[in-house]
């Protein structure tokens, strides 16, 4: 008996090892997904504010042009627009977050509704 408990000697360490790193994995996995979570709300965000400061222009509210306006405010909120369509009095846009060198994307469109509502 006492041949074979020796042979286990230092097991648990290797167990307890084992256990740490999966904890610290599922950690990381966590903290990446957090991390990922907040740079779309950031992107999202971004559009949204950049899309309304378009529709604003075109409405006429501000002497900007769409898209610049768009730019501008997207740039204030800690994105870039990389696509700006006008669409009557539409204005849609993607704007971009980077995260680590990894582009974070978002759509947004506002604008006057085309018709009335029901």
């Amino acid at each position: 008996m006492a041949a074979a408990a020796a042979g286990e000697r230092g097991s648990g360490g290797v167990l307890a090892l084992v256990v740490v790193m999966a904890a610290v994995t599922v950690a990381l996995l966590v903290l990446t997904g957090t991390v990922l979570q907040a740079a779309r709300a950031k992107a999202a965000s971004a559009a949204d504010s950049a899309a309304l400061a378009g529709a604003t222009a075109t409405a006429g509210f501000t002497t900007d042009e769409p898209c610049a306006a768009a730019a501008a405010v997207a740039d204030a909120s800690g994105g870039a627009v990389v696509e700006c369509h006008v669409t009557g009095t539409t204005v849609t846009v993607v704007c971009e977050v980077r995260l680590g060198g990894v582009p974070v994307l978002a759509e947004s469109a506002a604008g006057q509704p085309t018709e009335d509502p029901p």
